[in-house]
């Protein structure tokens, strides 16, 4: 068994009423009962299938992070809730343009989750790949870089 699996093979354990006390050289000492086979074969699915989640979510995170930060999203959505007070008349192009953008981003962003979703439960499906993953748009992209 691989050690990257022990957290989440100590967690799919937990949850299927099995807890474990220790892992050492591959060698499980439950807490409790000792699950039968099938149960321990459907704890390690489980565990490899939490790994697997992990990853791709950490390269969706990745991916989402690369054309905005964490702080450019912020200011973002601060950018848009300030141009969304203000009446229609009052918005310029540039507002305009910047409302449209962060339309775009939000948009793609439910595009990457719903990818992160499809491509975390097909274990034969590579989450590396560019292709994977939905293009982010030329006019969310510009609005990111603003900030």
């Amino acid at each position: 068994m691989d050690k990257r699996l022990y957290p989440a093979m100590i967690t799919a354990a937990r949850k299927a009423g099995f807890p474990i006390r220790m892992i050492r050289d591959d060698q499980i000492t439950w807490a409790g009962a000792t699950p039968d086979a099938a149960t321990r074969d459907a704890i390690l699915a489980a565990a490899a299938l939490g790994d697997r989640q992990e990853a791709v979510r950490a390269e969706c995170r990745r991916r989402i992070y690369a054309i905005a930060s964490a702080e450019a999203q912020s200011n973002m959505a601060l950018a848009q809730g300030q141009i969304a007070a203000r009446p229609g008349s009052g918005r310029s192009a540039g507002d305009l343009a910047l409302l449209a953008g962060v339309a775009a981003a939000l948009d793609w962003v439910t595009q990457m989750r719903a990818a992160y979703a499809a491509l975390s439960a097909d274990p034969d499906a590579d989450y590396t790949s560019d292709t994977a993953w939905p293009d982010c748009p030329a006019e969310a992209k510009a609005v990111a870089a603003q900030f």
